[in-house]
C-alpha cells in the first residue's frame, strides 16, 4: 500500500511538472496536539459547511467540519487541539449537482444528525471563527445554531476582540504545512 502511494504521488508530480495539470491531494487527518505551556491560550475554529444548495432560507447543512486550534498573542498557531465532523441527513434528497460538487451522497448521510450540544460545546471557548466563505457559512450557521451570531469572525458586525483573522489564517496554513499536511479538501 505504501509503495502504491509513492507511485501515485510520483505520477502526480510528473503531471504537475508539465504545467498542464494541477493535482489536488487529500487532506490527511491530523491528530490533535497540545499547545506548549504558556504558548497558546487563545482558541480559534476553522469551519466549513456543505449544504444542499446556496439558499440559507431553504437549503440544509449536510456536513459540518471544524478544526480547533490554539494560537498565541502574536497570532501564531501553536497546536491543533480538536476535530469535529458530522453528517446530517436532509429532509429532501441531495441534488445531483451537489453530490458531484461535494462527493457527499444520500447514502453517506442516511440516518445521521448533527449533535447540536456537541457542536455548541466544541465552539464554546473559541475567540475567533474562520471560514473560507464566511458570508455563506455564517448564514447557515446562524440559522442552525444561534450562538454563531455572536462569534468573532462570523459575526454580522465587526467585533473588537483583539484577534486578527488575517494573520491567524496564514499561520494555521503554515503550521499545517510544517507538519507535512496538504491543505487541500478531503474527498470521500
Amino acid at each position: 500500500m505504501h509503495n502504491r502511494n509513492e507511485e501515485t504521488e510520483d505520477l502526480a508530480r510528473r503531471l504537475e511538472a508539465t504545467g498542464n495539470y494541477r493535482i489536488l491531494r487529500r487532506l490527511l487527518p491530523q491528530q490533535p496536539t497540545a499547545a506548549a505551556a504558556g504558548c497558546g491560550n487563545k482558541v480559534g475554529i476553522i469551519v466549513d459547511f456543505e449544504t444542499t444548495g446556496l439558499d440559507p432560507k431553504k437549503d440544509e447543512i449536510i456536513e459540518v467540519a471544524m478544526v480547533k486550534f490554539h494560537y498565541s498573542n502574536s497570532d501564531q498557531v501553536v497546536g491543533v487541539t480538536g476535530i469535529f465532523q458530522a453528517f446530517n441527513q436532509p429532509s429532501v434528497p441531495i441534488p445531483k449537482e451537489i453530490i458531484e460538487l461535494t462527493g457527499i451522497s444520500d447514502e453517506m448521510v442516511a440516518g445521521h444528525k448533527i449533535d447540536d450540544a456537541a457542536l455548541e460545546n466544541f465552539v464554546a471557548d473559541a475567540k475567533i471563527i474562520i471560514a473560507h466563505n464566511a458570508a455563506f457559512d455564517r448564514k447557515f450557521a446562524e440559522r442552525s445554531w444561534p450562538l454563531f451570531e455572536h462569534m468573532p469572525g462570523l459575526a454580522r458586525r465587526p467585533a473588537s476582540t483583539g484577534n486578527n483573522t488575517a494573520s491567524v489564517a496564514p499561520s494555521l496554513l503554515i503550521w499545517l504545512r510544517n507538519r507535512g499536511s496538504s491543505t487541500t479538501r478531503t474527498e470521500p
